[in-house]
Parts: C-alpha cells; sequence; structure tokens
C-alpha cells in the first residue's frame, strides 16, 4: 500500500465522521505534517502519514519541525 493510499482512505473516514481535515502544503516550508485534522473544542492534531510496512522514518528536517510544532 501506498502512502497515498493511506491518505485517501484517512480522508474517506473524516469525510463520513465530519471532520475538518487539511492537506498541508506549505510553500518554501518543508517538513510539515501531511494533514491537519481540526477537531471539536478547539483540539488540532497533526499527522504524519506513512506506508504499512515500509521502514520508512521522518527525515532529520520533518523531526525538527515536528518538535517545534509540539512546543507550540
Amino acid at each position: 500500500m501506498l502512502e497515498s493510499e493511506v491518505e485517501r482512505k484517512l480522508v474517506a473516514k473524516l469525510k463520513k465522521l465530519g471532520i475538518k481535515h487539511v492537506k498541508m502544503t506549505a510553500i518554501a516550508q518543508r517538513g510539515y505534517p501531511d494533514r491537519l485534522i481540526l477537531l471539536p473544542d478547539r483540539q488540532v492534531l497533526w499527522i504524519e502519514l506513512k506506508a504499512p510496512g515500509r521502514e520508512k522514518n521522518t527525515s532529520p528536517h520533518q523531526d525538527a519541525v515536528h518538535a517545534m510544532l509540539r512546543e507550540r
């Protein structure tokens, strides 16, 4: 299964549940997670998607951006 397939399944489930979501494509800024999920009660989730069964870890740059987002 490819990462794009994982993302399609996630989007379909979020739409079915009526949960707002945004595909993150930060221009001139790499390393951001793939999806921003906006839950009720001002809860926000950043989602980094990876294809299952693959040993594909986040890059050091992604790790740095993810750490910055956690701090905020």
